[in-house]
């Protein structure tokens, strides 16, 4: 099976001209994790998650220490903001490298394309890299079962 097959085509994405502060809006209002970035012409020139936004405003220490059982409350540092120069900043600063799959590509590539780059949301191109949709773990692993499912129905 193809990664089209099991890909969602209505994708939120956002221009690689927008600010911080338009992507921090998108998260929100969409209800999204991934943002794809995409150039005027509609090609993946980035990916921004939302854990890219949260750890510029996240204090240092919560990326360091891998134990928080015995802290219950962090105080005034839970209260963290993103400042006035940091919402202006364009995405394409912030923005990761556009790991991306075309969309004729095997669910096992695309399945170990996502492992290799700890990505939890797999953008999708044509074949002239203009994005075609995206894929998460749970859409790849659904293709496998449903492949599984219909090879092995009575």
């Amino acid at each position: 099976m193809i990664i089209s097959k099991v890909m969602k085509t209505k994708v939120v994405s956002i221009s690689d001209t927008a600010t911080l502060e338009d992507a921090v809006r998108v998260f929100v209002e969409q209800r999204v994790g991934t943002l794809p970035v995409l150039s005027p012409g509609g090609e993946l020139v980035g990916v921004l998650d939302m854990q890219d936004v949260l750890a510029l405003v996240l204090p240092p220490f919560v990326q360091m220490v891998s134990d928080f059982d015995f802290v219950h409350d962090f105080g005034p540092v839970e209260f963290a903001e993103m400042d006035d120069a940091m919402r202006r900043r364009p995405v394409s600063e912030v923005m990761g490298k556009p790991h991306a799959v075309e969309q004729e590509s095997g669910l096992l590539r695309a399945y170990a394309y996502m492992r290799q780059h700890g990505l939890e949301n797999l953008p999708v191109t044509d074949d002239r890299g203009r994005l075609a949709g995206i894929a998460s773990r749970v859409d790849i692993g659904r293709g496998f079962l449903r492949s599984w499912m219909e090879h092995h129905a009575v």
